[in-house]
């Protein structure tokens, strides 16, 4: 595949912090700290509502010295989770202290609090929290003050990965402790390259940093040092950068929890791997973080397909640095299992989809990817599913068996018994599958189970027919058509429209990425663009795993009065048959019921031109077809077809009209009784 490496994480730096170094490279300024930090500094007080700020050189540093100002000796103790970068201890160990190493929650890999108390020593003079990929942790945090406070022990809030992530009760997480610390190094939500910044709602702790960080001199420009300090002040070319960043922050921090959500919904089910859990409404993603059970597997076909990932930290007593025996098995299975997936802001949901490549790519890359870390249960249960098969044939002595997937038919062709079958169709999943050598295993196994029991093949229409004969590459006579159908005589229109300022649209169908009920809310704006003098209303009914990005996308353009999510309703008909118009916006579909049974109401369907849809939608006749992802066409078609009340009767008429003829249950059940009173007389 001939594409641009994706890489795991990368900086987004843009024209503004470019133009921004560039003003300030032609000013006759301080390169180091000055006017320009002070106003970063200013920036994340009022981001994170803390009283003081200080920014530094990186933030290893900037635990170092939050360490030197709650007064950190050589030889004291301060406990560390066991799973957190390296920097975490380190700025620990550099002052002579001992960094004592406590587990984390399984959940939220934050330090587990429970364990704490068994940890602490007459030598314990801190607890360093790391809000472990902006997360907070399953025991409230209040219970580790108290501790701390219960003990005469200070808190330092590591919260590197968290700038953007806050506490339930609205506090920005690093505020609860003593003294918190964020990093802008490369792979954070706002970088300045490397950087660091110390908050804190305490004064005096506020002065001791600021001694610290610039020599322990006791004012600007003097040589008078009241404590040993050391040289670790920003500079302004990274203030300039910063400044920048955080204007985008609250846009990172949407586009963050949007692809958290993304990957979410396109992992839901697969078995051998999962994300750890993130509540969006408080926290932020910093990484995609996740539990994999063949992780080295999946890294190398990642790499090999130009997809960057990283492994997990690995837990720190086991570093050669540390090298320190312990039980610790969060952090160990963390450090086995875990893998951080691409996780830059600028990723585009195309991207991560895989929806900017060709289907065939998308394909390989998607369902090859699975194969690595899902083991299908199926093949393993073989032998079992064939003898239960064996065994109900013969309880029940059948003149014919009807299957409805390739595993079925599989199973019955490697039982050895000899009897008539038809395999029927219904989509295109099963046919069009990965494309991948998994796709070609399954043609085999199809066309040795074809030569074993002879059977026939059912589709519901046309085009699944010359995708099914293309797949095999069978005789036609092999595969026969009869077009599903829908009862009318039950799904009776209602009388005729009047339209007023209203368009009520509806949408059915199980909600996820495929049906893509998602572009609803880009042709909603396109018609409002169209036609601002008309208030649209569309419900899409049904229930999946694409629910929660619709409606934080709907949130997020500000379209809750226009777009709603009603769920799985008992009364969708009558919701169809009271609407003007049905979208479905499917990328593919072998036989559309939805479509027919809102034609059968007499609702006029747009869709996309695509397999399936195209059967039963006869464009300008019935409803119209747009190409697919068209999505102002779309807008167009719906505002066209209502400013036209003549053509909207005519459609409606003619969908109505196009059920009875081509798609009435009765016709389909007479057909299907002809097939298999057919194959079981032969």
């Amino acid at each position: 595949m001939d594409r641009e490496f994706i890489m795991q994480m990368r900086p987004w730096i843009g024209k503004e912090e470019q133009d921004a170094i560039n003003q300030y490279m032609q000013t006759d300024g301080f390169l180091t700290e000055f006017k320009l930090t002070e106003e970063f500094e200013l920036a994340i007080r009022n981001y994170t509502s803390a009283n003081y700020c200080m920014v530094v050189n990186n933030g290893t540093i900037s635990l170092t010295l939050a360490a030197l100002a709650l007064d950190i000796k050589p030889g004291d103790e301060v406990i560390v989770p066991n799973f957190t970068m390296v920097a975490t201890p380190n700025s620990v160990k550099m002052i002579g202290a001992k960094p004592v190493f406590v587990d984390v929650e399984e959940e939220t890999l934050c330090l587990d609090i429970n364990k704490v108390k068994d940890a602490i020593t007459s030598k314990t003079k801190a607890i360093m929290f790391v809000a472990a990929n902006g997360r907070y942790p399953k025991e409230n945090i209040n219970k580790l003050i108290q501790i701390a406070k219960d003990n005469g022990i200070k808190i330092i809030e590591d919260s590197a990965q968290a700038l953007g992530s806050f506490y339930p009760d609205g506090t920005h997480i690093g505020l609860k402790g003593d003294i918190g610390s964020f990093s802008f190094s490369m792979p954070k939500i706002i970088t300045t390259g490397q950087g660091g910044a110390l908050f804190t709602n305490h004064e005096d702790l506020a002065e001791k940093i600021m001694l610290l960080k610039n020599f322990g001199r006791a004012s600007s420009g003097n040589d008078t040092h009241k404590v040993v300090g050391f040289n670790s002040k920003f500079t302004e070319m990274q203030a300039a950068i910063g400044i920048e960043q955080i204007k985008k922050l609250e846009h990172r921090i949407i586009l963050k929890k949007e692809m958290w959500t993304r990957y979410k919904e396109n992992l839901m089910g697969v078995e051998g791997i999962s994300l750890f859990n993130h509540d969006l409404q408080n926290t932020t993603p910093w990484f995609i973080d996740s539990m994999c059970e063949d992780k080295k597997g999946l890294q190398i076909f990642l790499k090999e397909n130009k997809i960057g990932s990283r492994d997990m930290y690995p837990p720190l007593n086991n570093q050669e640095a540390y090298n320190e025996p312990g039980n610790y098995p969060v952090s160990f299975n963390v450090g086995k299992k875990g893998l951080w997936l691409p996780s830059a802001a600028q990723l585009s949901n195309e991207v991560i989809d895989f929806d900017e490549y060709p289907e065939g790519e998308y394909a390989d890359i998607k369902k090859e990817a699975l194969l690595k870390v899902h083991e299908y249960k199926w093949p393993y249960a073989f032998p079992q599913l064939v003898s239960k098969f064996k065994f109900v044939v013969k309880d029940y002595q059948p003149d014919l068996i009807c299957a409805f997937s390739p595993i079925e038919v599989i199973i019955a062709a490697f039982s050895g018994i000899k009897i008539k079958f038809i395999h029927v169709v219904q989509g295109y999943g099963s046919v069009i599958r990965d494309r991948t050598l998994k796709q070609g295993i399954y043609k085999l196994l199809d066309k040795i189970s074809m030569y074993l029991l002879d059977y026939d093949v059912i589709v519901p229409t046309k085009s699944l027919k010359n995708a099914f004969l293309d797949y095999l590459k069978v005789d036609e006579g092999k595969v026969e058509v009869v077009v599903s159908g829908v009862d009318s005589k039950n799904l009776q229109p209602i009388n005729k429209f009047h339209f007023n300022k209203k368009i009520n649209i509806t949408m059915l169908g199980t909600i996820y990425r495929q049906k893509r009920q998602r572009d609803a809310i880009e042709v909603v704006k396109e018609f409002k663009t169209l036609n601002p003098n008309l208030d649209i209303s569309v419900s899409i009914i049904g229930a999946g795993t694409d629910e929660i990005y619709i409606k934080e996308k709907i949130i997020n353009n500000g379209l809750e009065d226009s777009i709603s999510l009603l769920g799985r309703r008992d009364d969708a008909f009558e919701l169809i048959a009271n609407s003007h118009i049905f979208w479905h916006l499917s990328e593919s579909e072998g036989m559309p019921l939805v479509i027919m049974e809102a034609m059968a109401l007499g609702i006029p369907t747009i869709g996309y031109n695509v397999r399936g849809v195209n059967d039963v939608i006869e464009h300008g006749i019935n409803g119209y077809l747009a190409d697919f992802k068209d999505m102002k066409a779309i807008a167009s078609y719906t505002n066209n077809l209502i400013l036209d009340i003549d053509k909207y009767e005519k459609f409606r008429i003619n969908a109505r009209s196009t059920i009875n003829q081509k798609y009435n249950i009765e016709g389909m059940l007479t057909n299907y009784e002809n097939h298999f009173m057919k194959k079981i007389k032969k």
